[in-house]
């Protein structure tokens, strides 16, 4: 059981880490235009 919580846990964090990253590069792209 344990296991496959993890295995369902793990992909959730890098979901979180890619949505981070993308907001990231959006935010540069931003202000990359407004300069």
């Amino acid at each position: 059981m344990k296991e496959n919580r993890n295995k369902l846990v793990t992909p959730s964090i890098l979901n979180v880490e890619k949505e981070k990253r993308i907001d990231y590069v959006n935010s540069l792209i931003d202000l990359g235009i407004s300069w």
